[in-house]
């Protein structure tokens, strides 16, 4: 028999042909298993396997503890040959070995295959790294953590732990006394003393918050793809003032169709739109003026033009088109040349002025600012990045069906806001959806506050004709720190306008009232008890053991399995001749 340890202060025998497989302790009912690149005979290795790796997240195994023993060295990787596989496509079939340095306490270090992705200790990338007691490796989507335990005698009368059958049901769950007075907070199961989680219910003993789940996320590609394109990128747009987001790592269990189809939507009206304040009915865009948003309250305006002005126009005119305006503008002859004139003006303002319609709180978002193709380009390209890295992670945990429903619902709050904000002054219309977006952004802020955000930062500085000084910046931040970075934005430069009484031809009041809008729809989303990912209930992600007074506690909504061992709750399931005076 082979002496190891479990998650229980006790020591544990377990047969000699266990290595590799499943294994359930018959004290603590937590499933284990045993990594060792050998077979251990019997009688040896009694002072081996006190050192284990518990796999914190990843897309298998969460929760999972793996005894580290023998000799040889343990291949880790994706290859089903590995004694400790992480199955990923973003892992190699064999990314780093465990070597053994030493026993009694047993000592490894990790080291790295050549030419695999990188492998990250403590948030450091390692080629070969000692490991200490609480150290946490990055691989690929997988955190671990290494751990060694204090030495136990060994108790030869504990019973032996038995491979865990698939077909047959699992055992029935001992009677223990609970172990140093620690039980699980929610189902009040009785816990060893050192125990991080409760795997019935799912949960992290300490703090209540879930085990979470995210989504495979290539670092090292990430940075080198994200890196070539931005210096293309910094070659039109020199410097970033805020973080620019470019990937998020939350989990879904749903591919993104609806959000995909909007961005082809939004992409295809923008660049017809383009196109039709290009030709030669753009002036005022025709019978196209009146798909952007435009105040209730929007009416024709005087556009005082000075005398000396008005004077040069007509001096310029032609007596043909001098007769000509004064039969359209002034048929009954009561006008002097520069009241004509100054009648033509207010005339063609009065024509770019369009009607509102309800109809507008919803087109505007498929449509972008067309005042020049600089402007854009930057404004549909920066409203689709949002959407693609927010707007598809909310799709993939909320459902196609749900998301299709809430983009037009954001879309009308963010536009709504917007008008409200106007008060009783005239404002040009207001075309984009970053209002929109920005609701999307809301309801990321409450369902996935701690999940990273790879952002980017760069300045592009030229000097001489060819030469130029980059430098480029790419981090992950918590979901909620980014979002409140361009939330709290928006609030100073609304605030600004309205202090100075100008505008920055940029609708911030939308971006406010879609992103609270969202956050609210969220909110109602996590109280209806509608949504859940594989990491449990998401309220309680943010507040921990805090949010069950609200939401109860996991062991009376997650469904959790009385029998021990019974794992992981499961899933459940932004004129031609005017500029416009708002982009969203």
């Amino acid at each position: 028999m082979i002496t190891v340890k479990c998650k229980c202060p006790q020591a544990r025998h377990v047969p000699e042909n266990a290595v590799g497989k499943k294994l359930r302790c018959p004290i603590c009912g937590q499933t284990i298993r045993i990594a060792a690149a050998e077979v251990i005979p019997d009688g040896q290795g009694a002072a081996d396997f006190d050192a284990n790796l518990v796999i914190n997240r990843g897309p298998t195994h969460a929760g999972d503890k793996l005894l580290l023993g023998g000799v040889a060295d343990i291949a880790i990787g994706s290859g089903a040959g590995c004694p400790v596989v992480l199955k990923s496509e973003n892992i190699a079939d064999i990314q780093c070995h465990l070597i053994r340095v030493d026993f009694d306490p047993s000592r490894w270090k990790l080291q790295v295959v050549a030419d695999a992705c990188g492998v990250f200790v403590n948030g450091e990338r390692v080629t070969d790294s000692q490991l200490e007691n609480g150290d946490t490796i990055d691989i690929g989507e997988y955190e671990l953590q290494y751990t060694v335990a204090e030495t136990t005698a060994v108790v030869p009368s504990l019973p032996t732990m038995e491979p865990v059958s698939q077909a047959a049901p699992p055992p029935a769950k001992p009677v223990v006394s609970r172990v140093n007075g620690n039980s699980c907070p929610s189902c009040d199961k009785p816990l060893a003393g050192n125990a991080k989680y409760c795997m019935d219910c799912g949960i992290e003993v300490k703090s209540g918050r879930p085990i979470l789940t995210s989504q495979g996320v290539d670092e090292d590609a990430l940075y080198e793809h994200a890196e070539s394109f931005i210096k293309l990128i910094s070659l039109v747009v020199w410097a970033t003032p805020l973080p620019m987001p470019i990937r998020s790592e939350a989990f879904g269990m749903r591919k993104p169709y609806a959000i995909w189809t909007i961005a082809i939507l939004t992409v295809l009206a923008s660049v017809a739109f383009l196109i039709a304040a290009s030709g030669p009915d753009s002036e005022g865009y025709g019978p196209y003026k009146n798909l952007m948003l435009w105040a209730p309250r929007s009416q024709p305006v005087h556009v005082a033009i000075p005398a000396n002005e008005l004077n040069d126009l007509a001096k310029l005119l032609p007596e043909g088109k001098r007769a000509e305006l004064r039969e359209k503008y002034d048929p009954e002859h009561k006008l002097n040349d520069l009241q004509v004139i100054q009648t033509m003006i207010d005339a063609e303002a009065a024509e770019r002025i369009g009607e509102f319609h309800w109809y507008q709180l919803i087109t505007h978002a498929f449509l972008h600012d067309t005042s020049s193709i600089y402007n854009f380009i930057m404004h549909l390209a920066g409203n689709m990045l949002f959407l693609l890295v927010f707007g598809t992670r909310v799709n993939a945990l909320i459902g196609n069906i749900a998301t299709a429903i809430l983009y037009p619902i954001l879309a009308v709050c963010a536009a709504w806001a917007h008008i409200l904000s106007l008060g009783n002054g005239f404002s040009g219309p207001m075309v984009g959806a970053s209002g929109a977006i920005m609701g999307l952004a809301g309801m990321y802020l409450i369902l996935f506050p701690i999940h990273k955000v790879f952002c980017a930062m760069w300045i592009s500085i030229w000097y001489g004709l060819f030469r130029r000084i980059f430098g480029c910046k790419i981090f992950p931040l918590r979901g909620f720190w980014i979002l409140l970075i361009y939330f709290g934005y928006d609030l100073l430069m609304s605030a600004i306008s309205a202090h100075f009484g100008t505008s920055s031809g940029v609708a911030h009041w939308a971006h406010i009232g879609g992103f609270t809008s969202g956050m609210i729809i969220s909110l109602a989303i996590l109280f209806s008890r509608q949504f859940n990912t594989r990491g449990g209930d998401l309220f309680s992600v943010t507040l921990g053991k805090y949010a069950w007074p609200l939401i109860g506690k996991p062991s009376r909504w997650i469904g959790c399995d009385a029998r021990p061992g019974a794992g992981i709750p499961r899933a459940v399931n932004i004129y031609a001749n005017q500029p416009i005076s708002s982009r969203a």
